[in-house]
């Protein structure tokens, strides 16, 4: 199992949680970190490193969305439950050192991040794509699964799919089947 973390795995909701985690979101990370280290066959996609198993190389991170404008600063601020919730980050240096390190990245089979590396339908509803997307100029991967936005669906973009499966809050209504996805590498 490869997962990434989301901006939710990040949220100190209750005084409880902000006690616990000293007001600082990234010690509920290494928490995470810790717990998951005592699971067999489960990794966390960090910083993009490489990871192959039976040949397929995955990499991936959160990909945090730029805050590099002032719309999207601002709409950080009064749109985003992220700028309430998250407590002791700078998601706008996150997002740059994740993009350092995604520079850095060789090709992959399959990328696997939680915000949208590309513009997708239910950014319309939105009003705005700040928060939204870290839209990736160039994809270092023929499969990428992503998560964030409440959508389910596989888009084709330039010979790569991009598959989102995400489930959604429960009034949202979408359906609560888990896409299946084949990865067949040349190797």
């Amino acid at each position: 199992v490869f997962f990434v973390f989301f901006n939710h795995d990040y949220y100190l909701i209750s005084k409880k949680q902000r006690r616990k985690y000293h007001e600082i979101s990234g010690e509920r990370e290494i928490e995470l970190i810790e717990l998951v280290a005592s699971l067999p066959n489960v990794q966390v996609l960090q910083d993009f490193e490489v990871h192959t198993y039976k040949g397929v190389r995955f990499a991936g991170s959160t990909s945090w969305y730029p805050l590099e404008t002032f719309e999207q600063q601002m709409y950080f601020k009064q749109a985003s439950n992220d700028s309430a919730l998250i407590y002791g980050l700078n998601i706008g240096e996150l997002h740059q050192q994740e993009m350092r390190k995604y520079e850095q990245m060789p090709e992959v089979d399959v990328l696997v991040t939680h915000v949208p590396p590309i513009l997708i339908e239910s950014h319309r509803k939105y009003g705005s794509s700040a928060c939204y997307v870290n839209e990736l100029k160039d994809i270092k991967a023929s499969l990428c699964i992503f998560g964030h936005c409440h959508e389910q669906h596989v888009y084709e973009k330039a010979g790569i799919s991009f598959a989102i499966n995400a489930l959604g809050y429960p009034k949202e209504g979408l359906v609560k089947a888990i896409r299946t996805v084949a990865v067949v590498t040349s190797s």
